[in-house]
């Protein structure tokens, strides 16, 4: 019987670890709603794009919760981007979302949209998808959009003169 009771424990232990695994990728951070990581890809013309910011809107308009219909995040320098909700990276609520765009040109005092708005209503937004109930990579975003509606990055103001 002390064999029993040996693997009785063992089975609770690792039962234990296997839960705390499980449920160590999702989030209820701020608002109670449970929350899982999203990452993705921003590509405009073919190429990755940086400090893109990336809007999700949710769907379901009764979702409540601070911030839970509205994860953000922003690329980096390969067009890789995080989503947050009500923390840094925290993921985002399962569910359908519209996905709006802002390109991020000048410095970060002085912020304008490259696209001049063409992807930032999300009633007009053609750009949907879905947050699994687990950590989720969404298809990839490819933007694209004439050279010429692209506006310039403003250059950064010298501040050592």
């Amino acid at each position: 019987m002390q064999w029993l009771e040996s693997w009785r424990r063992w089975n609770l232990v690792a039962g234990g670890c296997f839960c705390a695994l499980l449920m160590s990728g999702c989030q209820e951070a701020g608002d109670g709603l449970t929350k899982f990581p999203v990452t993705g890809l921003v590509r405009v013309n073919g190429q990755p794009a940086a400090r893109v910011v990336v809007n999700l809107q949710h769907t379901d308009t009764s979702l409540s919760g601070r911030n839970a219909r509205f994860p953000v995040g922003i690329t980096d320098e390969e067009g890789f981007f995080e989503l947050s909700t009500n923390g840094v990276k925290d993921g985002a609520v399962p569910g359908e979302y519209r996905v709006t765009f802002q390109w991020l040109g000048g410095p970060d005092s002085d912020p304008f949209d490259r696209f001049n708005g063409l992807f930032s209503d999300p009633a007009r937004s053609e750009f949907r998808r879905t947050v699994e109930e687990s950590s989720t990579t969404l298809e990839a975003f490819d933007i694209t959009i004439p050279e010429s509606k692209i506006l310039p990055p403003k250059p950064s103001k010298d501040r050592t003169s």
